[in-house]
């Protein structure tokens, strides 16, 4: 049993649990001070998820497309044996 830290991505005890005690509590106030300081615009927020919708898009599209490609050289190369013979 333990919890994983939200800055490092680590697992710890729950008595070692937060960032203070094992470490990255510095990074983190580091962060979220330039966080508050210089926040991110809705739009570029939008943006970015935007972005990341079509990359995810655009992946499985890929995907779809190189399984067709697959799909279509094992049952072409099948067709042009018998024609030979």
């Amino acid at each position: 049993m333990g919890q994983d830290c939200q800055h490092c991505k680590k697992r710890f005890c729950f008595k070692h649990g937060l960032p203070e005690v094992h470490g990255c509590g510095e990074e983190i106030k580091r962060d979220e001070r330039k966080k508050f300081l210089h926040p991110k615009p809705a739009k570029t927020i939008r943006q970015e998820e935007d972005v990341k919708n079509a990359k995810k898009r655009l992946d499985a599209k890929l995907k779809d497309m190189q399984q067709g490609r697959t799909q279509k050289a094992t049952g072409a190369g099948s067709k042009k044996k018998k024609g030979k013979s």
